[in-house]
């Protein structure tokens, strides 16, 4: 039987979750024209110029996507123990151990990248390979762990010293594949990050992550490797309710006043907004805003009228 390319694509973004900083492609099978890139925090800057210049005019939006850091999860998976998706794959852990992988935290391999990418990343402009973050007006961040850890180590002495405002956005977390994807309430994020304003646009209420109604439950189909003995410990989110909020994000992007935002969030976040650019740990990818390839674009009424039909 030949894969359909909406099989494929299931493959790659499940797979997304394998990506840390090894060189490992074997968790992708058969589909040997992805090629893995080992990057270590580079920063790629798109451009629509033939002569490979970046555009840097004032009067474009530029968004700048930062994938977070490596997670507990992320080594477990990707290596450290059975692979997603694999016969036996389970996300359910022990109170010991538990701590490690829901709302996964930066590893401390994780935590070195993000201090390697504070170095690339000059506030004075210094390095024109790097995107100065003094021309970033407005950072905006998933609430899940990771991400905020990756803002903490790599961005906030920077953003500090030019006065950034810094948002949670529930919009920008990741896709629910696992109990990775599950995050703190947001007393709690606003107890242990108050650098992050957790009230402005933090609009919805606990849990703000994916959790399904009543009726999700009883019509959900599992999208995620299920016939090998595999045990998951949360449902996981369905590809039309992540479509809608990612096409929420795209809006709440493409209507604000700031000219430059950094949006610091996931592997399956910035493969959906780009359709297909797949970025490492650390990694840092700067696109004008028109630019932006959705994969599923809703109508804003539709995504609004899910978002008060989902609890997330």
């Amino acid at each position: 039987m030949i894969p359909s390319r909406a099989d494929v694509t299931l493959f790659l973004l499940a797979a997304l979750k394998l990506l840390a900083c090894n060189d490992s492609v074997s968790a992708f099978g058969s589909y040997k024209s992805f090629i893995r890139r080992k990057t270590g925090g580079m920063v790629r800057m798109a451009s629509t110029k033939n002569d490979g210049d970046v555009t840097t005019s004032s009067s474009t939006k530029r968004i700048v996507w930062i994938r977070h850091g490596q997670t507990y999860m992320n080594e477990l998976i990707g290596g450290g123990g059975i692979s997603y998706g694999q016969p036996g794959f389970t996300d359910v852990f022990d109170d010991k151990s538990i701590h490690l992988y829901r709302d996964s935290p930066l590893s401390p391999t994780g935590v070195q990248q993000a201090l390697n990418l504070k170095k690339r990343l000059k506030s004075d402009g210094s390095n024109t390979s790097d995107l100065p973050l003094h021309e970033v007006d407005l950072v905006a961040v998933s609430p899940l762990t990771r991400a905020i850890q990756t803002v903490q180590l790599a961005l906030l002495d920077h953003l500090e010293e030019y006065k950034v405002p810094i948002v949670g956005l529930p919009q920008a977390t990741e896709r629910v594949y696992l109990i990775s994807d599950h995050g703190k309430s947001r007393a709690e994020l606003q107890q242990q990050y108050e650098f992050v304003d957790f009230e402005t646009h933090f609009d919805v209420a606990d849990p703000w992550h994916f959790v399904p109604t009543q009726e999700q439950i009883t019509n959900y189909v599992e999208w995620r490797p299920h016939r090998q003995g595999q045990v998951y410990a949360c449902l996981g989110e369905p590809q039309d309710v992540f479509d809608q909020r990612m096409s929420r994000l795209h809006h709440w992007l493409g209507t604000r006043e700031e000219r430059c935002i950094a949006v610091v969030c996931h592997a399956g976040v910035i493969e959906w907004m780009t359709s297909g650019e797949i970025l490492a740990n650390c990694e840092v990818l700067v696109k004008e805003f028109d630019e932006l390839r959705p994969r599923n674009l809703c109508s804003v009424e539709q995504s609004a009228l899910s978002e008060k039909a989902n609890t997330f």
